[in-house]
């Protein structure tokens, strides 16, 4: 593990040396590399959709099965707002997240529950981005955080805790987004229902002082009744003296007219006192409806001879009218900078993961490329110059299958190598083959994507012995290459077989007991086990 890489020493004057002269073919190969990666892309999803992707650190666990019934958590307010659909999804999604996660771990509802997944991530896209629009997009960022990071999981201790942290995440980011989103209006707008109801009015309340209230409340109770009192007067008056014994000669055809004309005046002030009366005891009613609302108290209204709890309580009811204002504002900040927070959080989580972890490893354990790795990958080889491409940094990785899914996932790589220590180094077009020393025997290198079938070779040549694990440093053999180019070892401005034709000049070689000229062999074939240095504890 403490042992580097000799391309950091053999080939770093290579490595500035080669960088500008493969530049115009690694430009030149852009489109083509383009296209590549889409495919290659398109490939792996549509493999990841439909395969049981089952891992065998992906074992029953109690916390897993307890965070899956947190799941269940959107059915809440999706229930309160009368959304009945909502909570049927909601609670099929939960029992497919338990069967798949605990119940039936490796079986077909892995299948289901992905797909399900991802269909029921759209409906909540789909019910939040109306009224949050853009944090229902940035949501995407601690979505792929925080699955990323369950996904990386290599014991059951690891998976255990993440994919249930993965789980809790989603119990409070979906009601979330439902209670503050999709059913806002029906949460927080209570006030503004009643207000419309009211005609848009809003009662002004002076509250500079109880007289004052006191005295504004009387005047909305009966706003018109000094004019109603002057009116039923003059009413009165009328009456009386109609009511009066007729002692005066009968009355000129002047003065009859004008007491007619007095009588349809009292008339109409009498008309508008009761219209007056009944318009304050409207307002009244209203208020009063705002206030009990407030207080969540639906008794009768106060008698007229309590007017001074009625005055205190209706104070009391405003004051909390505000505070609950003030209280759903401050939920609203707080959970804005929850929200900030874990945005902050994944984004520190995704680059931990771009930088120390095996991205390579969401593609692992989907069987794409495994059974076609003899005939592609090179042991005791490595690719240099330049040995790792200038936008590409070193990263670590468990195996060579995680090493070539990673340079799957890279534009330009063309070449991995994956070394002993578990460096993973990346190189594009124009990198040549060359030989490790043998402190480095182990090294694994090959193209980024094996064939789908396997080549064969038109004549399968030399015939290998078995491997004898007995033997002290020996290492599986390599099947027989074919004849195609790309799978032959060609050293550009060298003759094959640096080191002459004999099998004991190759350590590789003498390690799977071959004998004889096989440097080339007699078909002209440069093996696997052909390098460019020579061990002499090997030589006979």
């Amino acid at each position: 593990m403490g042992e580097q890489e000799p391309a950091a020493v053999d080939d770093s004057s290579a490595l500035d040396e080669t960088s500008d002269s493969t530049e115009p073919g690694y430009k030149a190969a852009g489109m083509p590399a383009l296209f590549q990666e889409a495919r290659r892309s398109l490939r792996v999803l549509a493999a990841k959709l439909v395969a049981i992707d089952h891992k065998p650190h992906e074992q029953k666990d109690l916390l897993v099965g307890i965070s899956c019934l947190a799941l269940a958590t959107p059915a809440i307010p999706a229930y309160c707002a009368g959304d009945l659909p909502t909570v049927f999804v909601t609670l099929g999604m939960t029992i497919t997240s338990l069967n798949a996660d605990y119940l039936y771990l490796g079986t077909v509802w892995n299948v289901i529950d992905r797909w399900c997944a991802l269909g029921f991530s759209f409906y909540m896209y789909w019910l939040a981005f109306p009224h949050l629009p853009l944090l229902s997009s940035l949501n995407a960022i601690p979505l792929v955080g925080f699955l990323s990071y369950s996904r990386s999981s290599a014991t059951k201790e690891q998976w255990s805790f993440r994919h249930s942290l993965w789980h809790f995440f989603l119990a409070v980011d979906m009601p979330f987004f439902l209670v503050f989103g999709a059913y806002s209006d029906r949460f927080f707008k209570h006030s503004e229902v009643i207000s419309n109801s009211s005609g848009g009015r809003k009662p002004t309340m002076p509250w500079k002082s109880p007289a004052k209230l006191r005295k504004h409340l009387d005047a909305d109770l009966d706003p018109g009744a000094d004019e109603a009192t002057e009116a039923g007067e003059a009413c009165d008056e009328t009456e009386s003296s109609d009511s009066e014994p007729d002692v005066k000669p009968p009355p000129t055809p002047k003065q009859a007219a004008s007491a007619a004309l007095q009588r349809l005046v009292a008339q109409r002030n009498n008309n508008h006192k009761v219209l007056q009366r009944l318009n304050a005891e409207i307002l009244g009613h209203q208020r009063n409806v705002l206030v009990l609302f407030c207080l969540g108290n639906w008794a009768a209204m106060a008698a007229p001879e309590e007017s001074e709890v009625f005055l205190s309580s209706e104070l009391h009811a405003v004051t909390t009218q505000s505070a609950s204002r003030n209280r759903a504002r401050w939920m609203v900040a707080h959970f804005g900078c929850c929200v900030a927070g874990v945005v902050v959080c994944s984004l520190a989580v995704l680059g931990y993961l771009r930088s120390s972890l095996p991205r390579a490893g969401l593609l692992r354990g989907s069987d794409l490329m495994r059974g076609y790795e003899d005939d592609c990958f090179k042991v005791g080889m490595y690719y240099a110059g330049p040995a790792r491409l200038p936008s590409l940094q070193r990263t670590v990785q468990p195996d060579a299958q995680a090493c070539q899914a990673e340079c799957m996932m890279q534009m330009g790589c063309q070449y991995f190598t994956f070394w002993p220590d578990g460096g993973c180094l990346l190189t594009g077009w124009g990198a040549t083959l060359k030989a490790t020393p043998l402190r480095f025997a182990k090294t694994v290198t090959g193209p980024k994507e094996c064939p789908l079938a396997r080549p064969v070779a038109a004549d399968q040549g030399l015939t290998l012995e078995d491997w004898d694990p007995s033997v002290d440093g020996a290492a599986p053999a390599p099947p027989t290459l074919p004849h195609e180019p790309e799978f032959q070892i060609v050293v550009a401005g060298q003759l094959p077989g640096v080191n002459g034709t004999h099998c004991t000049a190759y350590p590789a070689c003498v390690a799977v007991k071959m004998s004889g000229d096989c440097c080339p062999n007699a078909e002209g074939v440069v093996l696997d086990c052909c390098g460019s240095t020579a061990a002499s504890r090997y030589l006979k």
